[in-house]
């Protein structure tokens, strides 16, 4: 892989391959491991993720991260010396300004209040705690088998408790057996504990995991479509009392509580990834972008993690439209002078028709074009129209 000079800001994103338990709607690449995780591994693991984060960010150029998620997976999965190892390594290559925004991702189950110390002192200042549900039927039928509503009450009483950084709070609505009141339930019990973020996500059904086989098979059932909307309208509902604001597709915030992370993709910004599965992307300056990716394959990625690895170059035409469909996801939109300067073309040139054509989807927004309400919802509607006005462009980068 070649050396990539990251023209902004760099953030770096660290995938944990590992989990309790394989929830059975998960299409993530993660290895059930119980409660034992051979420490060996694990420290194979953590040795290797360290090496290759090292070797990418001499190659970017980079002397620190804007932001670090550390996702999976289930980071607090591993045990605690590995735990240690890790987070305290990433540290120290962190460079020596504060990292703006580090997360790391929890599952109640394995979330204890020594983990919570080890990353409040490495200058973590953000946990995003894996929820989905707190309903014990509704864990069950989704196959989350390693989490409880107990294990989710301890963890929100041990996070406010231990954690003097934010917090976040992830759900998905559609889940069997689930109703607007075991959805909103959990909801409620995350905002009075602190959440300042909740993620609220559509289940999707990926073809190759248990539940959509159980689904195909008839043996579970999924909600109705009017039960899944009476949720996700209560839950909004809920959330907007409280003061939560709906500012991408999927994620609510308190003003200044939105993940700076993720807003890192939504902008098409650039990132490394390191550890089995990661991806990573650099913005270009003729407008392409660098995506490289890692072996989805844990032994091969711990014997090689540079070598394993493999990139490809998005061409700045369909990069230009991944900019357009990255930006609309949230309610900023998109940078239209931004775009402009990577493309060399304005936003309105190649997809002017289409925004026209759809004023109750899009709006001006302060920067550029930006989803209404139901825009966020028939996001898709828009993206398609776009996608072929720029098949009919006569636009060349570079010409």
């Amino acid at each position: 892989m070649k050396s990539r000079a990251s023209a902004g800001p760099l953030s770096l994103y660290v995938h944990v391959p590992f989990c309790r338990a394989k929830c059975a709607y998960c299409d993530f690449y993660s290895l059930p491991v119980g409660t034992c995780l051979d420490s060996a591994l694990a420290d194979g693991y953590v040795a290797a993720v360290l090496a290759h984060t090292g070797i990418l960010a001499d190659r970017s150029g980079a002397s620190g991260f804007d932001t670090i998620y550390v996702g999976g997976g289930t980071p607090t999965a591993l045990p605690m010396g590995a735990f240690v190892r890790l987070i305290e390594g990433l540290a120290n290559l962190s460079g020596p300004a504060p990292v703006g925004e580090w997360s790391c991702e929890a599952n109640p189950e394995s979330l204890d209040a020594g983990k919570l110390r080890v990353l409040r002192d490495a200058g973590v200042n953000r946990v995003s705690l894996g929820l989905q549900d707190m309903d014990d039927d509704v864990l069950r039928a989704a196959g989350r088998a390693s989490t409880t509503k107990a294990d989710a009450l301890r963890a929100l009483d041990l996070i406010a408790a231990e954690w003097s950084g934010r917090f976040s709070a992830d759900f998905i609505c559609g889940l069997p057996g689930q109703t607007p009141a075991s959805l909103t339930g959990g909801l409620v019990r995350a905002i009075d504990a602190g959440a300042g973020h909740v993620s609220l996500y559509d289940l999707t059904l990926e073809a190759a995991t248990p539940l959509a086989g159980a689904v195909r098979a008839g043996r579970t059932r999924l909600p109705g479509e009017d039960s899944d909307r009476a949720a996700r309208c209560e839950a909004e509902r809920i959330m907007g009392a409280a003061g939560l604001r709906r500012y991408e597709v999927s994620n609510y915030a308190f003003p200044g509580q939105e993940s700076r992370h993720n807003q890192r993709y939504w902008e098409s910004g650039s990132w490394i990834g390191v550890g089995p599965s990661a991806s990573g992307s650099v913005s270009l300056p003729d407008g392409s972008v660098a995506r490289s990716n890692c072996a989805r394959d844990l032994d091969e990625y711990i014997a090689d993690p540079v070598g394993s690895s493999s990139e490809e170059i998005v061409a700045p035409r369909d990069a230009a439209f991944e900019f357009l469909m990255m930006g609309m996801r949230t309610f900023r939109g998109v940078d239209a002078p931004e775009f402009h300067r990577r493309f060399g073309v304005g936003i309105e040139t190649l997809f002017g028709r289409s925004i026209d054509r759809h004023p109750d989807l899009v709006i001006a927004g302060e920067r550029g074009p930006a989803p209404t309400s139901e825009g966020l919802d028939l996001l898709n509607v828009f993206l398609r129209d776009c996608l072929a006005e720029l098949a009919e462009s006569a636009w060349r980068p570079g010409s």
